[in-house]
């Protein structure tokens, strides 16, 4: 892998581009052991990569983020005459400002997971912890999801009062909710390997 050139002291020469080794690569003794050819030095691995999250991982996130969303979305509309008034559940339901807190700390559990290096073996604890989160967001949805306001108006001398009904966001939110769960707990059933990095 390496030439020695009589004329230049027997010095070992690099194969690939003839340049003289440094005297820490040269053979020793007899030449028995040679140096090794220069190799180019390879950058590492960015930190982020969205290779180290797992398919539960993805669907999780992309759930999550869509539950962001939803929580601002319209949940319940009125009509009447003529006129329609639409509300957002976090606007109607105050306690839905958890789920937005607990949304945002799976996110930013997701990215630190994604952006650290990974141990050959999960820590204890983060899959149970991306259940508890998920899951108080199923129960915060559920609950606003099932207590539709009531809409007292006065007209006249007499108050009248009625019902709204559920918009798309609510949908949305639930559905979502529901999914990010599912794979959370699917996360946890499912044996994770060392990833190579």
């Amino acid at each position: 892998m390496t030439s020695t050139d009589g004329g230049n002291g027997g010095v070992a020469t690099c194969p690939n581009c003839g340049a003289p080794l440094p005297a820490t690569l040269q053979p020793a003794g007899n030449g028995a052991a040679q140096a090794q050819p220069h190799r180019s030095m390879r950058l590492p691995r960015p930190a982020a990569s969205a290779g180290r999250w797992s398919l539960t991982d993805q669907i999780i996130g992309a759930a999550t983020i869509v539950l962001l969303v939803a929580l601002f979305l319209p949940w319940y509309g009125l009509s009447s005459s003529g006129s329609t008034v639409e509300a957002s559940g976090a606007s109607t339901h105050g306690y839905l400002w958890i789920a937005f807190a607990s949304c945002v700390t799976v996110l930013v559990w997701l990215v630190t997971d994604m952006s650290v290096e990974r141990l050959p073996l999960r820590l204890p604890g983060d899959r149970q912890l991306t259940i508890g989160l998920t899951g108080l967001n199923l129960i915060l949805v559920l609950l606003a999801f099932l207590s539709k306001p009531a809409v007292v108006a006065l007209q006249g001398a007499s108050v009248v009062s009625s019902s709204t009904n559920w918009a798309y966001g609510a949908f949305v939110a639930l559905i979502v909710a529901v999914i990010a769960v599912a794979a959370a707990i699917q996360a946890l059933m499912t044996p994770v390997a060392a990833s190579s990095l």
